[in-house]
């Protein structure tokens, strides 16, 4: 049995009556709170659009149009103390570099990974 609420034209309405002034309210009496949440809703979904941005690049103008995914990309520094030196850790998720199109292979993906990680020096 399924007990969640249907979604209807008169529940849209509620939430916008009711959501709108309280954002307002928000957004008048905590800036800071609003800017908070927008800058870690922002930084959460960072490693998605970065993968997204490089897939498109790197299919656009790398590849000439095969299909390059990657599902996420996380970068972090990471420092080593004993002999120090300064690393970019990289981490990607579900990566995959497709057939071409024009070649009628059985598999679609050429190669494809879950994910990687990788410890690249600077």
């Amino acid at each position: 049995i399924d007990l969640r609420p249907r979604p209807t034209p008169r529940n849209a309405c509620a939430i916008a009556l009711l959501g709108l002034p309280l954002l307002l309210l928000a957004l008048v009496a905590f800036p800071w709170l609003v800017a908070a949440a927008l800058l870690g809703y922002a930084y959460l979904r960072l490693p998605r659009l970065l993968g997204w941005a490089v897939s498109q690049a790197v299919t656009r103008f790398g590849l000439f149009g095969y299909p390059l995914t990657l599902g996420a990309i996380h970068l972090s520094p990471w420092l080593e103390l004993r002999p120090a030196r300064l690393r970019l850790r990289l981490y990607v998720e579900d990566f995959s570099l497709s057939n071409p199109p024009s070649l009628g292979c059985p598999h679609r993906h050429f190669v494809s990974a879950g994910a990687g990680d990788f410890l690249l020096p600077i």
